[in-house]
């Protein structure tokens, strides 16, 4: 069967122990494996990591973390130089399940120029998809895809004044905007966690949500409402993040211990995209 070319690009923010045993579940069929430093890593870990992947293994970033967009796009671009099709992005806490190696084989049967993402199914704590074929959607979460490098030069790749959230879904807009096609791959599965979760109790009442951090507020907020503002985003999905914002909101004054700081955030969120203020927050 005709293989095409991957590169992977996992990045990482202070990895876990985790890390090497997370890769080593698709490492195989990838050509070059890019690991990203948004922090810095352990000599220890370093060296483990050129041990197993040796000629594989690409070690770029310095440290400092300049954001998702920024490691994407970056990544995007050795991967072209290294003659790849696919770019597989990756979160450092993730790992495949199920038919991977007909996960990655069948890649090749997809138009490279039509298709801009083949994505697993999506497994959390929270939810599963259980089903054994491919279907179109119309946004994936970054961990896990396989984007056409194709596409992703004909649509101007992920939009680098995005720090962290909405990265995926405004990447996913614009390619199906450009008449392509997101599809997920249901016979491969992507294990990984959406964040921390904490559990609220009251009384008998107990409610398990995922918090985030009042500056992940920040961005939810200000990169949710540029994309709103885009006109490749259309009515429906608009509602969606309205909802989502709504949910987002109601979970940060009542849940949240730190309220007043997540308050702060949603509202330097808020004002920075009326001012049109890009990039990290300040």
């Amino acid at each position: 069967m005709k293989r095409c070319s991957v590169v992977g690009v996992v990045i990482v923010y202070n990895p876990g122990e985790m890390l090497i045993n997370n890769i080593s579940s698709y490492a195989c069929y990838l050509d070059k494996l890019i690991i990203w430093m948004n922090s810095s890593l352990s000599s220890c870990l370093v060296k483990d990591l050129a041990d197993k992947y040796k000629d594989k293994l690409i070690l770029l970033g310095d440290g400092e973390n300049k954001g998702l967009s920024f490691a994407l796009n970056s990544s995007a671009k050795v991967a072209e130089d290294n003659g790849a099709q696919w770019l597989l992005t990756m979160d450092q806490d993730s790992y495949f399940s199920g038919e991977v190696g007909v996960f990655f084989d069948r890649v090749a049967d997809h138009d490279q120029s039509g298709v801009a993402v083949v994505c697993p199914r999506h497994v959390t704590s929270a939810y599963a998809f259980e089903n054994d074929r491919a279907r179109n959607v119309p946004w994936v979460m970054t961990s896990g895809n396989l984007v056409s490098l194709s596409v992703f030069d004909e649509i101007g790749g992920f939009d680098p004044d995005f720090f962290i959230d909405g990265i995926d879904i405004d990447f996913c807009l614009k390619a199906v905007a450009a008449n392509k096609t997101i599809i997920i791959d249901e016979r491969a599965c992507l294990i990984h966690e959406l964040g921390e979760k904490t559990v609220w109790s009251f009384w008998f009442i107990r409610y398990q949500y995922v918090s985030h951090s009042p500056v992940r507020y920040y961005y939810i907020f200000r990169n949710y409402l540029v994309i709103m503002s885009r006109n490749y985003c259309h009515a429906r999905f608009k509602r969606f993040l309205i909802i989502i914002l709504v949910k987002q909101l109601v979970k940060s004054f009542m849940f949240e211990p730190r309220r007043f700081s997540s308050a702060m955030y949603i509202c330097r969120g808020v004002f920075d995209f009326i001012n049109k203020n890009k990039g990290k927050v300040r």
